[in-house]
């Protein structure tokens, strides 16, 4: 596969040319896990942008949206700029079939969240869902760039574009080695960053345990296990769930309805079962918020959320997280893109791999 590789050089003056060209509305560029890519657009987008007026950051990944929840920014995770667009099945009250409930789903745009920006940066375009990103690009009038990684799985798309792989600075182990999965060098390691891969052997029964790993397969057969497990269990503090609802979860202060932060693919941990509504904890944060939830995978309003058990994912859904413990139960025999690998090396601290 073939990648438009240039030098930082190049991706600066690039950057520079754009964020004082008038007549450009949209830059894309990448780069490879250790770059400084995110920093000379950031760089550009103060070239361009107003005094008087904000910069937006909008990232694929909501890990990185929390973690960094306490910056003096605008940075939101790209899902919390629509809003639900509900419409009942049926208006006709007196049809033999009428549930009141029943209802489809549209995500409409906020627009007014990009009230006062003239300047808008997308991080990880490539975890970004198509139809997200088009409807953000043809609403917006603002500079935009928008910023990928195309060695990333979602990124084929945007190999096209302008990406650097060269970085100046020394890398952590796990990244370092990220990197050389694609043939990609690094200019030195620091040592001083703890992290790394091992290899581990854990008995079938405890794969998916409640511990301070997230569990991940490429197995199909074993998620199934492990997943039907938790489902027919009753509800315990620390199980992980995964968010599988279109509609933006309904969270609830006393017994209020609020914002929700929980989206589509958010990993959450029961944090209390006490009380009429269940307290979750979202991934990566302490951010915690009330709802009812179900495994049903139900359409009906007042159903409460949809979920699937989350003790152990699939690495599909694992490309859209970061993860400070991973423990990989492997299965050899079942092939792994090179993107699969790349992801789930680069998204993790320690690494702990069960071959099978």
């Amino acid at each position: 596969m073939k990648y438009n590789i240039i030098e930082i050089p190049e991706m600066i003056e690039n950057l520079q040319d754009f964020a004082c060209n008038d007549n450009e509305q949209v830059f894309y560029c990448g780069g490879i896990v250790g770059t400084d890519i995110f920093r000379y657009v950031a760089r550009a987008a103060l070239l361009a942008q107003d005094a008087t007026k904000e910069i937006m950051f909008i990232d694929g990944c909501q890990d990185n949206v929390v973690l960094n929840r306490n910056k003096p920014i605008r940075y939101l995770y790209y899902r919390d700029l629509f809003f639900d667009l509900i419409t009942l099945s049926s208006t006709d009250t007196f049809a033999p079939n009428f549930d009141p409930v029943q209802q489809y789903v549209s995500k409409v745009l906020d627009k007014e969240k990009f009230f006062g920006v003239d300047v808008i940066v997308i991080n990880n375009a490539q975890l970004i869902e198509y139809e997200y990103l088009d409807e953000i690009l043809k609403q917006v009038t603002c500079k935009v760039f928008v910023v990928s990684d195309p060695f990333d799985v979602g990124g084929f798309p945007f190999s096209v574009y302008p990406t650097i792989t060269d970085s100046l600075s020394k890398q952590n182990w796990m990244t370092a080695y990220s990197r050389r999965l694609y043939g990609v060098e690094s200019r030195g390691i620091e040592k001083r960053f703890k992290c790394g891969i091992t290899k581990i052997k854990l008995a079938k029964r405890s794969y998916g345990r409640m511990d301070m790993t997230q569990h991940i397969t490429n197995n199909p057969v074993i998620l199934k296990e492990v997943n039907d497990k938790q489902r027919n269990s009753p509800l315990k503090k620390n199980q992980k769930f995964i968010i599988t609802d279109k509609r933006s979860s309904m969270s609830y202060k006393g017994n209020q309805p609020g914002e929700s932060n929980f989206h589509t693919g958010t990993i959450m941990t029961l944090d209390n079962n006490v009380g009429d509504i269940p307290l979750f904890r979202m991934h990566n944060c302490q951010l915690v918020q009330r709802f009812n939830i179900t495994y049903e995978q139900t359409s009906k309003l007042y159903a409460g959320t949809n979920v699937n058990p989350a003790n152990m994912i699939s690495v599909e859904d694992a490309v859209f997280h970061r993860f400070r413990d991973t423990t990989f139960v492997y299965d050899q025999n079942i092939s792994l893109d090179i993107r699969y690998r790349y992801s789930l090396i680069k998204n993790t601290v320690f690494l702990r791999i069960i071959e099978i």
